[in-house]
């Protein structure tokens, strides 16, 4: 299991006392939050409203764990999850009846396992699934440096925010993938390019 250095130890402890922290992704600074958590929730999306589109993805602290938001997961789900993760894929499953709606859309949710960053080592230590929606203000771009993240929220908002992680290397945002019948769709092209995902799966359009 991983360890936590001296300042994840304090983001560990944040998230598993409720509150948010902004934590550097492979890509960007991630919004995290315990998911399972409906008082955290409500300090996330205090500080970040859900979009129009609504839904949050998740991280997941480990492969098995996403039985626990998923009614099913197809064979098709674990053949990429073998392939792609830990990695930038998401994967968008049908959601368990008990899933804060605020996280899902169309009764649809998306997880992921975390490639090689602060944010996936947090989340493994947690043991618990974590929000990871874009630590910016809808209609802004991505924060790949605390300094960003801070800038974002005003010093009273700042005050319910703990930041983790050094500046983040940017780039695209994971890949989602949503399945009909037997066939992948994509849902936002990402880091994980869709020619290597037409490997393992017929690529339909959504």
């Amino acid at each position: 299991m991983a360890q936590a250095a001296p300042n994840q130890g304090r983001l560990v402890a944040s998230l598993r006392d409720g509150k948010v922290a902004a934590i550097a992704t492979e890509s960007t600074f991630a919004l995290m939050a315990d998911a399972s958590n409906s008082s955290a929730l409500d300090s996330l999306f205090e500080l970040k409203p859900r979009g129009a589109s609504g839904g949050v993805a998740l991280m997941l602290p480990s492969v098995e764990s996403w039985e626990r938001w998923a009614v099913r997961v197809p064979p098709l789900a674990c053949r990429l999850a073998r392939r792609f993760w830990p990695g930038s894929l998401t994967i968008v499953l049908p959601a368990r009846g008990e899933v804060d709606p605020r996280l899902t859309i169309g009764g649809a949710i998306g997880v992921r396992l975390p490639g090689a960053c602060p944010a996936g080592t947090v989340t493994q230590i947690c043991g618990f699934a974590t929000t990871a929606t874009s630590a910016n203000l809808p209609g802004k771009p991505p924060a790949t440096t605390p300094g960003q993240v801070l800038g974002t929220w005003s010093p009273f908002q700042r005050r319910k925010l703990v930041v983790g992680g050094r500046r983040c290397l940017g780039g695209l945002p994971s890949t989602l993938v949503a399945f009909k019948g037997n066939s992948l769709v994509i849902l936002r092209p990402g880091a994980v390019p869709v020619i290597e995902l037409e490997q393992h799966a017929h690529v339909c359009t959504p």
